[in-house]
C-alpha cells in the first residue's frame, strides 16, 4: 500500500509483464509503431492482455537472463513462473532474489544473514558465500558475480566458488550490471558510481594462490566516473546507461559523462530501449506508456569518441540520422573537437560560431553571405570584429561596410590611411557619423585621439574633446599637463591656422 513505483519487467525484445495487485498483465512494446506521430512524452496506447495471477502481492518482477522465467517477490516469499504460459515453476521464502549470468543459477536471500544458491532449481551444496552470515544483508543483485548491499557496504561474490570478489564501502540503493558484464553502476541516494569490472584481474589473483580476505581483490573493479544524480530507475543499453532521476529527468551516461534526453512533468520509470524504434520506453505509476527518441547510432558514436577510437566513430557516422547530426556536433564541441563539429553540423548559426572560434573566417564569410540580409547583420558585425583582431583588414572592411557600421569602418580606414575610403564614408554618413565617432571615443577614454580627430575632421567638436581631455588628466592628478593644453574657446590665438576661419570652412563644407 502507498507504493508509487509500479511492479514490472520488460525483456530486450519488448515483451512487458507487470502486476496490478495479484493480477499479472502483459503487452508487447514491439507492436507499437516506431513512426508514431504523437509528440515525445505523450501517452501511447498499448494493447494489454491478462497473463494470469500470482499468489503474492509482488513488489518486484525479476526476469531471468534468457527471458524464460520470471520471479515474483513479495510478502517475504518468491515464486518463479514460466514467462510464456505463466506456470508456477518453484517457490519459497525469500526477501530478495537474484539471477546469475544464465538462467540456470539464482540466489535467494531468505533472511538478512541466510543466503541460498540454486543450480537448475536445486539448492547447491558445499560451501556458501564467504562471510555472508557475518553481514546483515538488505538485498541481493544478479549479474556475472552475485552482488549484495547492506548498511554502508556492497559485496560481490563469485557464483561458483563463493569467494569474495570485492567488498566496497558505500551506502547503496541499487546495483545495475551492463549486458556484457563489463560495467556496473552502484547507485546511492544522491549520486551513482560507474565501475569497470576486471574479471581477469580477479582470476589472476586466484591462480597465484593469493589468500583472498573478506575485502576481496581490489584490482577487480576500477572507478570510471562519479555522477551527482539520484537514480530512480535505470537500464543498460550496450555501454550506455539510461536512467531517470529523482528530479524527473531522463538521462543517459556514456563514457565518462551524463547527458539529458528530456525532462518530464511526472515521475517515470524506465521499461527499456527498443533499438528498431530508436526509442526508450517508460511508464508512470499506473503503467501508462511514454516514449522518447534516443538514437542507438548516436550513443555508439559518442562511446567510440570517448574511447578515442576515431576510426570506429568515422564508420558509425554515416548511419546517424540527419536530424541527429547537430546533437552530435554539440557533443563534439563540448569535447573541444571543434574542427570535426564544424564538418558535421548542419545548423548555419552553430557552424558560424564554430568557424569564428576556429578563426576559419573564410567559412564564416561563406555562411554569412548565404543568409537572409536580416539574419546576417549581427554575423557581419561579429565577423568584422574578429577579422580586425586577426589582421584581416580587407574582410573587416567588407563586414563593417555590409552592416553599415560606419564608425568602425571610419576608424579602420583611418588606421590604414585609406583616403579614398574615408571620403566615401564621409559622403555616405555626413556629419552625424563624425559626431557619433567623437562621442564613442570620449566614452572609451580616448580623449587625446578625440581632440586630434575632431581638429582634422570636425573643428566645432574640438572644445568638447578638449574638455574631456582636461577632465581625464585631472582625474589622474595631472593638472599641470591639463593646463598646458590650449582650449580654442579661451586661446583661439594659439591656433595658427586661424580658428574662426577654420570654423567658417567647416560650415561651408556642410
Amino acid at each position: 500500500l502507498g507504493r508509487d513505483e509500479p511492479t514490472y519487467s520488460m525483456d530486450s525484445s519488448g515483451k512487458l509483464i507487470y502486476a496490478r495487485n495479484q493480477l499479472v498483465l502483459s503487452g508487447n512494446i514491439q507492436s507499437l509503431s516506431p513512426d508514431n506521430p504523437l509528440p515525445e512524452g505523450t501517452r501511447i496506447p498499448l494493447s494489454i492482455k491478462e497473463l494470469g495471477t500470482t499468489e503474492v502481492f509482488g513488489n518486484a518482477l525479476i526476469r531471468g537472463p534468457n527471458g524464460r522465467f520470471v520471479t515474483v517477490v513479495g510478502d517475504g516469499q518468491y515464486i518463479v513462473y514460466t514467462a510464456l504460459a505463466w506456470r508456477n515453476k518453484c517457490f519459497g521464502v525469500g526477501l530478495s532474489v537474484a539471477w546469475g549470468g544464465d538462467s540456470n543459477a539464482y540466489a535467494v536471500l531468505e533472511n538478512r544473514v541466510k543466503l541460498h544458491v540454486y543450480k537448475n532449481f536445486k539448492e547447491r551444496g558445499g560451501v556458501g558465500m564467504k562471510g555472508c552470515e557475518s553481514w546483515s544483508i538488505d538485498a541481493i543483485f544478479g549479474g556475472p558475480v552475485l552482488g549484495a548491499r547492506g548498511k554502508g557496504f556492497v559485496v560481490f561474490w563469485d557464483w561458483e566458488t563463493g569467494e569474495v570478489v570485492r567488498r566496497i564501502d558505500v551506502e547503496a540503493k541499487n546495483i545495475y550490471w551492463s549486458g556484457m558484464g563489463l560495467f556496473v553502476v552502484i547507485a546511492s541516494k544522491d549520486s551513482f558510481y560507474v565501475l569497470r569490472f576486471n574479471w581477469d584481474a580477479y582470476n589472476a589473483k586466484v591462480e597465484q594462490g593469493v589468500d583472498i580476505t573478506d575485502e576481496g581483490v581490489e584490482e577487480a573493479f576500477d572507478i570510471v566516473a562519479e555522477i551527482p544524480d539520484s537514480v530512480r530507475t535505470a537500464k543498460w543499453v550496450g555501454d550506455c546507461f539510461i536512467y531517470t532521476t529523482a528530479s524527473n529527468r531522463i538521462n543517459y551516461f556514456v563514457g565518462t559523462e551524463s547527458y539529458t534526453i528530456s525532462p518530464s512533468d511526472i515521475p517515470l520509470y524506465i521499461l527499456g530501449y527498443v533499438p528498431t524504434h530508436n526509442r526508450v520506453y517508460l511508464a508512470d505509476k499506473d503503467m501508462n506508456i511514454y516514449a522518447y527518441s534516443l538514437s542507438l547510432s548516436v550513443m555508439e558514436y559518442q562511446t567510440a569518441v570517448l574511447r578515442g577510437d576515431m576510426d570506429a566513430a568515422a564508420e558509425i557516422l554515416p548511419s546517424i540520422p540527419k536530424e541527429q547530426l547537430n546533437k552530435v556536433a554539440r557533443f563534439l564541441e563540448a569535447r573541444d573537437m571543434k574542427e570535426l563539429a564544424l564538418q558535421i553540423s548542419t545548423d548555419p548559426d552553430h557552424r558560424f560560431d564554430l568557424a569564428l572560434q576556429l578563426d576559419d573566417l573564410d567559412v564564416a564569410t561563406e555562411i554569412t553571405r548565404c543568409m537572409p540580409e536580416a539574419e546576417a547583420e549581427t554575423k557581419w558585425k561579429a565577423l568584422g570584429d574578429r577579422a580586425l583582431a586577426v589582421w584581416r583588414f580587407d574582410l573587416a572592411k567588407e563586414a563593417f561596410d555590409k552592416v553599415g557600421d560606419l564608425s568602425s569602418l571610419m576608424l579602420l580606414l583611418l588606421a590604414v590611411g585609406n583616403r579614398d575610403g574615408l571620403r566615401k564614408v564621409g559622403d555616405r554618413a555626413g556629419m552625424h557619423s563624425l559626431f557619433f565617432s567623437v562621442d564613442l571615443l570620449v566614452k572609451t577614454n580616448h580623449a587625446p585621439e578625440v581632440a586630434l580627430f575632431a581638429h582634422t575632421y570636425a573643428p566645432s567638436l574640438v572644445p568638447k574633446a578638449v574638455d574631456a581631455w582636461h577632465t581625464e588628466l585631472r582625474r589622474w592628478n595631472k593638472s599641470k599637463i591639463a593646463a598646458s593644453i590650449g582650449h580654442p574657446s579661451e586661446h583661439a590665438d594659439l591656433f595658427e591656422e586661424g580658428w574662426h576661419d577654420v570654423l567658417c570652412c567647416e560650415v561651408e563644407s556642410r
